[in-house]
């Protein structure tokens, strides 16, 4: 299994870099062309779609490659087929994938800044200045928590709000380091040994994660007499420096890929159209975040730990994908939602959290968002008449209800389908999921 830290330390060596880059390395190449997995690289869209060909093997060992010459019989592309397939097209042996050139290790330079963004106004003004101003950035991925603006809890709060890290790509750096391979317990290292994903995290942070994951949920309001006493802005203030910590180690070796050990989490993650990266836009971020901020901080009994993040990304012609769109200067906002969880099936998860997410999600479904096909999603039925209701994710009707607002959006999801026939006759990869979801 050819992970994405891997191929990163195969182009560092060759002078080149990819284009859509993700935190950590411990994806695996295939998987994250089968979704819509997304980078920091506010101009570039999905990893996907980066790649230009692939090369597929049938259920019957027959291979072919899509290019993007490769059409159907109706004249589709079938590149934007391929790309995001979810599997259902067979099995993927052969990826090309379209690379930047990175000279010197200093052509990538990362940085970071926390920010105290209480409204609206406050948070539109500064992101403008970081994408369009005189401080814009190539890369870039935020944190948010919604502690610092909280009022209503009984302890002083004095946290900002916003982490925002970014790697610029510098075409002429003043300082010419030639590239190595970064030093770092990273992924590959794990890969090489036959283990995947990340390194569990130590330290305080691995004490903040197994309290929280046991304490988020409380029946009543936060008491400060709790014990261990740590508010929820406490380990929203240790998640914070555990981040930076990593950012801070990754920058060292002028590597974007920070992420080298993690958590036991869940996510939850949608891609919502922007208008423009502008104030419009960027209001509806902010209005995206409160979804979530709000419920945290006027119900007074559910708790989160891990901040938010998002990241910006272009919009693209993948089928599947979250951020299709027919138009091409489309940006789109992914917010992503993480809870801490017991390594269980989702239809275990505690009720609290399991309705902490569907009434997310439908605020994010409402302001036009469809969720990252790698992630869980699909906590409440949109048939059912109670707009309290919430349940473990994938709920079937939740499923069809997606795939109708693909089409919607003008996805051509039938002709998907039909190909996805021709590709796999007998339905040899047509799982029960895919058959939920493609079946209307």
């Amino acid at each position: 299994m050819l992970l994405e830290s891997d191929l990163d330390a195969f182009l560092t060596k060759n002078n080149l870099m990819l284009q859509t880059v993700t935190a950590g390395g411990f994806f695996s190449i295939g998987g994250m062309t089968a979704v819509d997995v997304h980078g920091g690289t506010i101009d570039a869209p999905i990893f996907a779609e980066t790649v230009s060909a692939f090369t597929i093997m049938d259920a019957d060992g027959q291979e072919r490659v899509i290019d993007r010459d490769s059409k159907d019989q109706e004249n589709n592309l079938l590149l934007p087929f391929v790309r995001v397939s979810l599997g259902a097209l067979g099995i993927v042996t052969k990826i090309v994938i379209d690379v930047l050139p990175r000279p010197w290790a200093t052509t990538i330079q990362g940085g970071k800044e926390r920010y105290l963004l209480e409204d609206k106004q406050a948070f539109t003004a500064q992101f403008q200045q970081l994408l369009n101003g005189p401080s814009k950035h190539t890369r870039m991925e935020v944190f948010y928590t919604p502690y610092a603006a909280a009022s209503n809890l009984p302890f002083p709060v004095s946290l900002k709000n916003f982490l925002v890290l970014w790697w610029d790509v510098v075409d002429n750096p003043d300082q010419k380091v030639p590239n190595k391979v970064p030093d770092s317990d990273m992924a590959c290292t794990l890969s090489k040994e036959e283990k995947f994903g990340a390194p569990y995290l130590k330290g305080i942070a691995k004490w903040g994660v197994n309290f929280v994951r046991k304490s988020q949920y409380f029946d009543s309001a936060y008491s400060p007499l709790h014990f261990p006493p740590v508010p929820p802005s406490g380990y929203a203030a240790i998640a914070l420096d555990e981040i930076e910590r990593q950012v801070k180690a990754a920058n060292n070796e002028h590597s974007d890929l920070w992420l080298t050990q993690a958590a036991q989490v869940m996510f939850m993650s949608y891609f919502i159209e922007l208008p423009k990266l502008d104030e419009a836009g960027l209001e509806k971020v902010w209005d995206g975040l409160q979804a979530a901020g709000d419920y945290v901080i006027q119900t007074g009994n559910f708790h989160i730990a891990a901040p938010m993040e998002f990241r910006f990304v272009k919009g693209g012609d993948s089928v599947m994908s979250s951020t299709y769109t027919k138009n091409a200067d489309a940006w789109f906002i992914n917010l992503d939602l993480i809870g801490f969880i017991e390594p269980t099936t989702g239809a275990e998860y505690p009720e609290a959290l399991l309705k902490f997410f569907a009434t997310v999600e439908r605020k994010w479904v409402e302001m036009g968002g469809l969720p990252h096909n790698g992630k869980m999603y699909g906590f409440y039925d949109p048939q059912d008449s109670n707009k309290d209701s919430f349940g473990p994710p994938f709920n079937k009707n939740f499923l069809k209800f997606i795939t109708q607002k693909r089409i919607d959006r003008g996805a051509p999801v039938a002709a998907f389908k039909e190909y996805r026939q021709i590709s796999d006759p007998d339905g040899r990869f047509y799982n029960q999921y895919l058959h939920d979801l493609l079946e209307n």
